[in-house]
This record gives structure tokens, sequence and C-alpha cells, in this order.
């Protein structure tokens, strides 16, 4: 279903470089500043300092094409002109990117053809790197279904934020990307309105933002890479492009009522123990352009597989807490990998994990799917922890689980990697019964598969293990040598056609009554299963009771002799 964001107070005329959008104040720096993801603290401390109400011109957005060097066109809505950057809304304002006139070669304003560069050929790194134009992400696509984000409609904002100061002038500070590289950034706090071209309605007293801002960190050469802290806020639209980098800290973090795009070499998300929700009642993505790291095998940022996986490995936390809080029926995508450092909840709303993309919260809590919520995995999908937690119940859906839809049926597997448990506190110290995936007896879970034997869910073991981690170890006992496999718990609404089972205990797919078998079909045994027969692998559900292939385990029945 389509829906409209509106506006009715824009004020509307164009913004060029004749009406002063293209002056760049001097910059504002915050020095001797430490690392990124430690100086949410330091922004409170400028908040009052920069109480003044900003200026702001007025905003209009024009229909233009621009050439670029290279031959390629853009269609777009023209925003602003600065000294070295276009800046653009996509035609569906769903997005905005900003291009550097060095590799524009024309553009047309109010009907002419304005010429800025010569056209020539792009070396790899340019096209990559600096120009990084690989078409807007909200553009429907040409054939096959359409992601809901692609069919929300958009009006302009009531205010859009553009950083400004790009000059490079600015003192410079070591900043870590991957493993320990080390690259000079240079520091920001951005509640300095002199940072920022203000364009529709002023920011009023204290410069807040809200939720009617768009906010775009324009792209820089790496001479002159910039990092921005600010408070707590709350927009719609975010933008952070490569060489630019944005962290929300306390007392809030973030709340997201657009979309959120943040490029390969840009980062963008909440520097503080608070939370990123993604709220209101539109269709809208959350998009990390780094490649995918569900496949990686650690996400240690110096071992040396993952160091060599991207520029900025860095780059993939999006906050501590990632909460979906969505008004009914609207949805949030997740598009390429994205970290929190404790919680993925999803509270109401729709929460999707895009084709190819993962989610990966840390080991604190177990990920939930509330009651008013829904979680989508869509084909090739991948839905599992940072490293394995294994004292606690990992996976809990009291709402709905959708394994593709009707609209979008999965064409290539979905998988749900879960930690192995230490059911019986020989290793830890457990909390609850430490289940690896629960549907609880209000949850549901439907799954929608265009070929159940070649496109399906695969539950399987989360093999990222690095050793104990946030729980009390007893000494003693041979950790490595616990077996490694993974429980379901089926209590609710299950219907699954398309499964596939590795990793799984003796014992392991637990239910809630033995006539649930019937609503799961097409099933493969795969590979380190605790039996090769279904009857081995199905049990019925004993409150407290772990499965009977870790109850029947050597080295547990050793130990617990012990």
């Amino acid at each position: 279903m389509e829906t409209t964001h509106s506006n009715t107070n824009r004020r509307p005329s164009l913004i060029t470089a004749g009406d002063g959008a293209g002056k760049v104040d001097s910059p504002n720096p915050v020095a001797g500043v430490p690392g990124w993801c430690r100086r949410s603290a330091l922004g409170l401390l400028f908040l009052c300092a920069f109480t003044t109400v900003s200026a702001a011109a007025e905003l209009s957005l024009t229909p233009t094409e621009v050439m670029l060097v290279d031959g390629r066109k853009v269609q777009g809505q023209l925003a602003c002109e600065l000294d070295s950057h276009l800046v653009l809304y996509s035609p569906g304002l769903g997005a905005l990117k900003s291009f550097r006139k060095e590799f524009v070669a024309s553009y047309t304003r109010g009907g002419k053809a304005v010429k800025v560069s010569a056209p020539r050929a792009l070396t790899a790194e340019e096209t990559k790197i600096d120009l990084d134009w690989n078409g807007w992400p909200d553009a429907v696509p040409e054939k096959g279904p359409k992601p809901a984000y692609t069919t929300q409609k958009w009006s302009p904002p009531k205010r859009l934020l553009v950083w400004k100061t790009l000059d490079g002038k600015a003192p410079m500070h070591d900043e870590l990307v991957s493993g320990q590289n080390r690259v000079k950034v240079a520091l920001f706090q951005g509640q300095d309105p002199a940072n920022w071209l203000v364009l529709g309605a002023p920011l009023g007293s204290g410069n807040k933002w809200d939720l009617d801002t768009d906010v775009i960190l324009p792209s820089a050469g790496l001479e002159k890479f910039y990092s921005v802290i600010i408070p707590g806020a709350q927009f719609r639209h975010l933008m952070v492009e490569n060489h630019a980098w944005i962290g929300f800290g306390d007392p809030s973090g973030m709340n997201v009522a657009g979309n959120f795009w943040v490029h390969e070499r840009g980062r963008g998300g909440v520097s503080s123990v608070k939370p990123g929700d993604f709220i209101g009642p539109y269709h809208t993505f959350c998009r990390n352009d780094r490649a995918p790291i569900f496949d990686q095998r650690t996400f240690n940022v110096d071992d040396p597989t993952f160091v060599a996986f991207t520029w900025d490995n860095r780059g993939y936390r999006l906050a501590q807490y990632v909460n979906v809080k969505k008004d009914a029926g609207a949805s949030v995508e997740f598009l390429g990998s994205h970290i929190s450092g404790d919680k993925f909840w999803i509270f109401s709303g729709i929460g999707i994990i895009g084709p190819d993309s993962s989610v990966h919260a840390d080991t604190r809590n177990g990920d939930w799917v509330q009651k008013n919520g829904t979680l989508q995995l869509m084909s090739g999908a991948h839905w599992g922890k940072c490293q394995n937690k294994i004292s606690t119940d990992e996976k809990i859906i009291e709402g709905l689980l959708e394994f593709g839809t009707r609209e979008r049926p999965l064409t290539k597997d979905a998988v749900v990697e879960s930690s192995w448990k230490d059911y019986t506190g020989i290793s830890f110290k457990i909390t609850g019964e430490g289940k690896s995936f629960t549907v609880e007896k209000v949850g549901k879970v439907r799954m929608c598969s265009a070929d159940p034997k070649t496109a399906r869910v695969v539950f399987r073991y989360l093999n990222r293990d690095l050793g104990p981690q946030w729980v009390e170890e007893i000494k003693g006992t041979p950790y490595r040598e616990l077996p490694r496999r993974t429980d379901l718990v089926l209590l609710g609404d299950v219907e699954l056609d398309g499964v596939v089972f590795e990793d799984v205990h003796q014992g392991g797919v637990r239910l809630g009554d033995p006539a649930m078998k019937a609503k799961i079909k097409n099933v493969t045994i795969g590979q380190n299963c605790g039996g090769t027969k279904l009857e081995e692998l199905f049990a019925l559900y004993e409150k407290g009771k772990p499965p009977v292939g870790w109850s029947a385990d050597p080295v547990v029945l050793k130990l617990l002799r012990k």
C-alpha cells in the first residue's frame, strides 16, 4: 500500500551559489577529542554554547539532469550548490546524494545547461570512492517485486541540513579504520550552526532537529576527512557519504523516521550506550554500503581476515540498541550488514532483513520479536549474533516471523544462525533455559518460497565461537569439547515449507504439540545433526529439560558425573 508523507510548511525558491549556498564558513573543530565512539559526552558540553537561532535560506527543489564526466546521466531534484558540490534529491525524494564538481561535466538549471568540468575517463578508485555513484537506492526496480520502501511517497522536508565545512583546513587527528590502520580526520561538534547550510525552516533555540529534518554529510577526499559528533537527535532522512562520519550521543541516541544511507567509507549511528530507534508511519530503509559480513567467522576488527575485508571495518555498528518501533503496517528494511552493540528488538511495525543482508546483535541480550512486531527475512538474508551467546535464550518470537512474503517470495535460502547452548550450566552459569530459537505460544511463523526445494530457511549453528563472553566460566571444564549443536522450541503457530536443519541436537526440534510436525514440510537434514531421520530430531518440549542429544553426549555425561 502506498502512503504519502506531506508537508505544508516548506518555503519554495531555488537555492544556488548566487543565493549564498556556496559560501563555506570557517571550520569549528573540536580539538584533542579521543576516538569516535567515545565522544558523545563532549557533544553535550557544547550544547549550551551554541543556542543561537540559525539563519536559513529558502528551500526549493527543481528537476535537473546531471551529466557526469564519464558520460553517465543522473536525474534528480537540485537542492543546492556549494562551491565544491551539487546536492540532489532522488526523483522520489527518498534519498540525497552529493556530487563533487570535479566529476560533473554539466547540469541543467532553469532549463539551461551549466558546464562544470571537462569530460574524461575515471580511474577505478575515482569511480568507486570519489564519485561513488550506483543509482538511487529508493528507485523502483525495473523488474521483479517492489520493496515497500520503493513505494513510499515523500514530499520535501520542512528543513534540509547540508554540512558545508568541507575545505579540509581544520586540524586533523589520528583515527582508526580497519585493524590498526590510521587516517587523519578533522573532528567537529555538530551543534555549531556555522557548519551547516540550513534550507527551509530555521533551526530554533538549541538548533534542535525534528522528524521533518533531512540531513546530508557530503563526500570528501581522503585529505578532507571529517567526523561530526552531536547529542541525541531525531530526523527524517540521513545520508552519510564517503570520508564523512557522524555519531549521535547522549542523552537519547537517534530517532529515525525516514531513510538512512551510510556509504562504504562513511560511518553513521549512535556513538554512546543509547538506542537507534526506527519509528514512524513510513516504509523506509537503513542501508550500509559495505560488503555483507555474515560469512565472516570473526567480527574482531584486528583479525587479519577481517582487516582485509573492507577499508573501514569499524563502520558496521549502528547503535548499542537497534529498535524497530514503527507504526502498525509500516516497515524498515535493513540493507547490507548492521551490528548492534547489544539488542535487536522489534517492538512494533515491521523489521525486514533485506536480500543478501544481515543484522547481528552482540551477546548480552537475546533478539526479540514482540507481540506487536513482525520480522521478515528476504532471499539470502542472515540473522545471527555477533558471536556465540551461550548462557541465555537467544531468539524469542512472540509476534510474527516471516521467511519471504507473498509479494516477495524466497528465491534463495534465508539463514537463521544460532549459538550452541550449555543447558545444564557445566561451563557457565545459565539464565533461564538457554534455548537457541523459541517461538512462544503467542508467536507465529510463516513462509513463502518460490520453490521449497531450493529456496528454503536454513537453521544452523553460528560458527563465530570466540570463547567465553559476558558470562562467568566455571573453571576446569573443557569448553572446547562441549557439543556445538543447537535447538528450536516451537510452541506457537508455525507453518514452514522448505526447511534445512543443520547442527541440530537429537531431539533438538522441540514441539509444543506432536501434531505440529504436519505443518513442517519439505525438510532436509543437513550436516552435523544428532540424527539422520526426522523422528530422531523431533521431540515434545518439556520445560526445564535440555534436548536429549545434549544430555546423552559423552562429554556432557562425563562432566555431569564429576
